[in-house]
């Protein structure tokens, strides 16, 4: 099983990260618009914990992690690491 990544594949990982927290952040949450996944979530919860969405992206993408590892194993993947941790990254810039 391949595990590695090429540059090609970590370059439209970062842009298709970049795209999906553009739209998050500049059409999902000023329109209060809610969709599913762990962005739709955690536009929900920030109205009630008081803190930034992307400090609630991460803590969530990190239990999310957590619980992967531990029922899939290391062929969880470095790409779902590095994408889950991404996302939180661009929305906080």
């Amino acid at each position: 099983m391949k595990t590695g990544i090429t540059f090609k594949e970590f370059v439209l990982m970062l842009f298709g990260m970049f795209l999906m927290s553009a739209a998050v952040y500049y059409e999902m949450m000023p329109n209060n618009l809610v969709l599913g996944s762990l962005s739709g979530l955690v536009m929900v919860l920030a109205h009630f914990i008081p803190f930034k969405i992307s400090t609630l992206t991460f803590v969530i993408n990190v239990v999310l992690l957590i619980i992967g590892y531990v029922f899939i194993g290391k062929e969880f993947g470095i790409k779902t690491v590095l994408t889950s941790l991404m996302l939180p990254m661009y929305l906080r810039i």
